[in-house]
């Protein structure tokens, strides 16, 4: 009887350190400090606010690889050379003080990359459903022949992630590479081929040729906050920016980095702008890590951080789908 009471004894303790294995598991103890990240929103007079999520419970590791933009810096797009076109436009035209693609339901919805490094796959493709979007809307009132071309709808990154040999899956990539993978090879829909959060190779759906669509042009927008905002009035626009702990925390509000002005990034990220508002000075950026972080997966980042060392805009140069998708 003593015997089995010691073993019952035994057996408890086993679970309990079992217990608490899995919740140091799930709140890992390099995840981040929302009171100090608070604590310097708050010296700072910064106008965003930080909240325990998934994404900053996740060990340090793991937050990393929900970035993966490479960095373009003197680097040529996957043909050899880059696109002749660079984005301009005429300086007399007048751009309203807000604007949100979101309303023009242009947008298709947040999507989430999981842990693999394809936020460049992410921003691109978002970029690129959104101008098969408006390119339909503004076919809508011409000959059903014209607008067969069209198909708007929600297209696969998995095809970028597995397939775009010029980019390395999850690893990471250059939203730029993947627009000539775009041009070149073309996009099919996500259910031929669904997000699997890896970069396995393995064959799209039957019909895959007859679902292609290919841009037929890309710009690169120079880091400038004119270009840019005239650029997401075409279009939303795919952009690149480097991310900082405190980023990972984001609740709502409008961010601006907070660190130490020497604290080092943890990565590049890829994300879509589809809109902006003059008046309070910040873009409205479409994020790839669900809907439940930040502002329903959306973030407001202030104009400000295109010029300090968060590099909006500037980490790779911006990417404008200028049609037609065909």
């Amino acid at each position: 009887m003593k015997r089995r009471k010691w073993i019952l004894v035994a057996l408890t303790a086993i679970w309990s350190l079992g217990v608490q294995g899995e919740t140091t598991s799930i709140t890992s103890p390099d995840g981040i400090d929302i009171a100090a990240v608070q604590e310097a929103i708050e010296a700072a007079g910064a106008r965003w606010s930080a909240a325990e999520s998934r994404i900053s419970r996740l060990p340090r590791e793991q937050r990393i690889a929900r970035l993966g933009l490479r960095s373009d810096r003197g680097v040529t797009a996957a043909s050899g050379s880059d696109p002749a076109e660079v984005f301009t436009f005429d300086s007399r035209l007048a751009l309203p003080s807000s604007f949100d693609w979101r309303a023009r339901a242009a947008v298709t919805p947040v999507k989430d990359q999981g842990q693999c490094g394809s936020c460049w796959a992410f921003s691109i493709i978002g970029a690129f459903e959104s101008a098969a979007i408006i390119q339909a809307e503004r076919w809508s009132n011409r000959a059903p022949l014209s607008r067969s071309a069209y198909r708007p709808g929600d297209e696969s990154e998995q095809y970028l992630v597995s397939f775009d040999t010029g980019n390395a899956g999850c690893d990471g990539g250059q939203m730029r590479i993947a627009a000539e993978f775009l041009k070149s090879r073309g996009s099919i829909s996500e259910t031929c081929l669904p997000y699997r959060a890896d970069d396995l190779a393995l064959a799209a759906c039957h019909r895959e040729n007859r679902e292609l669509l290919r841009l037929l042009r890309w710009s690169n927008v120079p880091h400038d906050l004119d270009l840019l905002k005239a650029a997401v009035y075409r279009g939303p626009v795919a952009v690149g920016f480097l991310v900082y702990e405190d980023f990972f925390s984001y609740e709502s509000g409008v961010y601006s980095h907070t660190g130490s002005p020497d604290e080092t990034p943890t990565g590049g990220h890829g994300v879509l702008v589809v809109g902006w508002n003059d008046d309070e000075e910040y873009f409205i950026v479409k994020n790839s890590w669900d809907t439940d972080w930040g502002e329903e997966g959306y973030f407001r980042i202030a104009y400000s951080q295109m010029w300090n060392g968060v590099e909006f805009g500037g980490l790779e140069a911006s990417v404008l789908p200028v049609g037609p998708v065909r």
